[in-house]
C-alpha cells in the first residue's frame, strides 16, 4: 500500500465527499477455532465474545497483565467455535504468539492466514451506491459492525449462507463487513488472495461515475485522525491502558480478562487521558512533540497532522487530569510555541 496514489489531501477529500478504495491486505488475519475457542478469546479480549452473535464484528483491546494495550483489533464471530481476528499488521506475529501462550485446551487451533487472504475496503458516502452495482444483496440489511458472506456468481456478488454455516471463506466468496475506520460509511471485504484482483477491478469500474479513487496510507492516517481513532504503535505501544485512551466502550466488565485487575485499580484514581488539540496557527504537529503549560511539559503528541477538512493542525496527547476541555496549551513545533485548544475528539463529526 503506497503512501499515496496522487496526493494525500486529494485522496482524503475524495473519501469525505465521494469514495475511496483501500488495499489493506497488510492487516493480519488469524483464525481461532476449536471447541473452546471462545474461552480463549474471552480470556484475552477486553470485550466478551460470548455475548456476541454469529455475524457480529467485535472491536476489542488485547492487554498484558499490567493493563497495557498490546494491540487493538476487530474480530468477526462465525460461531462459538470459529473467529477471524484482524490485528494490526506489525502486531500479527506478537498477537499470534500471545494467543498461543494462553491456549489452555489442545482443541483450540490458531492459524495465521495473512498471506492467504486479501482485504479491500470501500469507504465514503457513495460506498453503498458503488457496491450495490455488484450485488442484489440488500446492503441496508448489513448493519454497522455486522458481517455477512457474499459469493461470486456470474460476475456478480450474491448472498451466501450465514456465517454460522460457513467453513472459513470458500474460494469465490467474500466476507463483507461494515465497520469503517475513516468515519464514513464503508465496507470491508476479506477474500482469498486469488479473488482480490477481480474485486478491486470490479469496484473501481463500478465507482468511475461516483468519484471513487484508490487511497494510500497517508490519507488513511489523516482520515482516522480527524475522527480521533486510535493508531497502534503511535497512540499506544504497550505503555497505555484502555482507560487512559478513553475508549472505555472497548471493555466489558462482565467477564474476566487479562489486565482486568490492573484496570480496576486504575479506575479508582485519577489518571492521564487522551485529549484532542486544535492548533491556533498554521503549523503541523507531529508525534513526540512537547506540550507545554508555561515552562512545564505536560505531555507529548501521540498522533498529529494537518486536517484537510478543518484546514488546521490537529493532534492527540495524553494529558494530566487537571487539563480540561477548553484549556489552552502550547505545542512546540520546530522550536516555536503554537497555542492549541484542548478538545474532545472527534475533530470532524
Amino acid at each position: 500500500m503506497p503512501i499515496s496514489y496522487t496526493s494525500i489531501t486529494e485522496e482524503h477529500m475524495a473519501v469525505r465527499k465521494a469514495a475511496g478504495l483501500f488495499d489493506v491486505s497488510h492487516m493480519g488475519e488469524l483464525w481461532v477455532e476449536g471447541e473452546n475457542a471462545e474461552e480463549l478469546l474471552s480470556h484475552v479480549f477486553t470485550m466478551n465474545p460470548k455475548t456476541a452473535k454469529p455475524g457480529d464484528c467485535i472491536y476489542t483491546h488485547i492487554l498484558d497483565e499490567q493493563g497495557m494495550i498490546i494491540d487493538d483489533m476487530i474480530a468477526v464471530k462465525f460461531s462459538s467455535k470459529r473467529y477471524l481476528c484482524v490485528p494490526n499488521a506489525s502486531m500479527t506475529q506478537t498477537i499470534h504468539e500471545w494467543f498461543l501462550a494462553h491456549v489452555r485446551d489442545r482443541s483450540v487451533q490458531i492459524e495465521d492466514a495473512t498471506d492467504k487472504l486479501v482485504c479491500i475496503a470501500l469507504q465514503g458516502p457513495n460506498a453503498s451506491t458503488i457496491l450495490a452495482a455488484l450485488t442484489d444483496y440488500p446492503l441496508e440489511n448489513l448493519k454497522f459492525f455486522k458481517a455477512t458472506m457474499l459469493s461470486k456468481e456470474n460476475e456478480e456478488l450474491e448472498n451466501a449462507k450465514s456465517l454460522e454455516e460457513q467453513e472459513r471463506i470458500p474460494p469465490g466468496s467474500f466476507l463483507l463487513s461494515r465497520t469503517s475506520y475513516t468515519g464514513e460509511d464503508g465496507f470491508e471485504a476479506i477474500a482469498n488472495a486469488d479473488d482480490g484482483v477481480w474485486l478491486w477491478k470490479k469496484l473501481m469500474h463500478a465507482g468511475k461515475e461516483h468519484g471513487l479513487v484508490p487511497v494510500g496510507l497517508g490519507a488513511r492516517d489523516t482520515l482516522r485522525l480527524e475522527k480521533g481513532f486510535l493508531l497502534s504503535g503511535t497512540d499506544f505501544n504497550r505503555n497505555r491502558t484502555t482507560l487512559e485512551t478513553g475508549w472505555d466502550f472497548a471493555m466489558a466488565w462482565d467477564h474476566d480478562f487479562i489486565g482486568k485487575a490492573a484496570l480496576e485499580k486504575q479506575k479508582q484514581k485519577e489518571h492521564e487521558k487522551l485529549r484532542g488539540l486544535v492548533l491556533s496557527q498554521k503549523a503541523v504537529p507531529r508525534h513526540g512533540m512537547d506540550i507545554m503549560i508555561g515552562e512545564t511539559m505536560v505531555g507529548k503528541v501521540t498522533s498529529g497532522g494537518f486536517s484537510p477538512i478543518l484546514g488546521k493542525g490537529i493532534a492527540m496527547a495524553y494529558l494530566p487530569p487537571s487539563v480540561k476541555k477548553g484549556d489552552m496549551v502550547d505545542v512546540l513545533v520546530r522550536n516555536r510555541r503554537i497555542s492549541a485548544e484542548v478538545v474532545k475528539p472527534p475533530f470532524v463529526k
